[in-house]
């Protein structure tokens, strides 16, 4: 499963970089998927089980149980960055419709 996990991407970025619009949909569909499966997890989640599952010494365990944050201040952190990437990815298929054409 680990090794169709790591070939899938491959193999969207070998079609990506042939501008070939399957590519395209997989790679929307797979930032979508991504982005939407990161947010979810963080909403749903406490910072303090966050810290619980990293294996941080237990100084910096101290450190970081201080700061005031919630899993959705990170959901936010992460999710603009994913969705804006898949924005642009989605604006970018007129580039992928040129070489259809032809």
């Amino acid at each position: 499963m680990l090794d169709i996990t790591i070939l899938c991407p491959s193999f969207l970025v070998w079609g990506l970089l042939r501008l070939q619009l399957w590519a395209w949909w997989g790679t929307v569909f797979a930032l979508g998927i991504l982005a939407l499966s990161t947010i979810t997890t963080f909403v749903n989640s406490s910072y303090l089980t966050i810290l619980g599952n990293m294996k941080f010494p237990p100084k910096e365990i101290l450190f970081l149980r201080n700061i005031p944050i919630q899993g959705y201040h990170l959901a936010v952190l992460i999710g603009i960055p994913l969705i804006t990437t898949w924005i642009l990815t989605i604006i970018s298929k007129k580039q992928f419709l040129k070489t259809e054409i032809r």
